[in-house]
């Protein structure tokens, strides 16, 4: 076989094998044996937005809790100057006269200058109810003479500026008493109720409608006695 018929041999079977090989598109095309890898026990489904799931839990309910009132068993101390304007008396000065078998006469004062408060205690002798002429206790509402000022032997009152309390209730306990000047003059007033009166000129005290009340619960004193001058 010449040269020339060789080439041409050898071009026919190249393009017999290419027209086997390609479509008329000249698009290669699926093998007919093609292997598929499947997993076989993944079986879990992807969503974009997953079920809303509402669990069948009974809710704990809201519970109030009541008020509840505790009940306080202590015993409350009756407080002696409830109800009263005023309560408690201090003195920063004592002083204390005498004139033997007439009066006795104390003042305590809130202040050594005016205006100042006085709170008087005063033992008239020579009328009835006999009042103290040595230690001893009088209680001030016990006889109806000592209810008013005009008529009483053992009297206690406050004097404040254009006011006056007088005692109607309360104990004088005198622990000392003398009976000659520069004795001491010493006790306690204690559970004492004044209430605001007005005083006459015949010493008649009336009580003053809707007026003030002072309450003193104790009030030591102690000074010494000096003759009347």
């Amino acid at each position: 076989m010449r040269p020339n018929q060789l080439v041409s041999l050898l071009v026919c079977v190249s393009l017999a094998a290419c027209a086997s090989a390609c479509d008329d598109g000249g698009k290669e095309t699926q093998p007919t044996d093609v292997a598929v890898d499947v997993t076989a026990n993944d079986t879990t489904v992807e969503l974009d937005t997953p079920p809303e799931v509402i669990d069948d839990v009974a809710t704990t309910p809201d519970v109030t809790t009541s008020d509840v009132t505790t009940t306080d068993s202590t015993t409350d101390t009756p407080d002696q100057t409830e109800g009263c304007t005023a309560s408690g008396y201090t003195a920063i000065e004592e002083k204390a006269t005498a004139t033997w078998g007439t009066i006795v006469q104390y003042s305590g004062n809130s202040d050594t200058i005016a205006p100042l408060d006085t709170l008087s205690i005063q033992l008239y002798y020579g009328a009835t109810p006999e009042t103290l002429s040595g230690p001893g206790t009088v209680e001030l509402d016990a006889d109806p003479a000592d209810q008013n000022y005009q008529t009483c032997t053992t009297c206690v009152l406050i004097y404040v500026s254009t006011k006056v309390f007088y005692a109607t209730a309360g104990t004088l306990t005198v622990t000392t008493m003398g009976s000659t000047d520069g004795s001491l003059f010493k006790g306690t007033l204690t559970n004492l109720k004044l209430e605001e009166v007005t005083i006459d000129s015949d010493y008649l005290s009336t009580p003053v409608v809707d007026g003030a009340t002072w309450c003193i619960d104790s009030y030591p004193f102690s000074t010494k006695i000096n003759p009347i001058k």
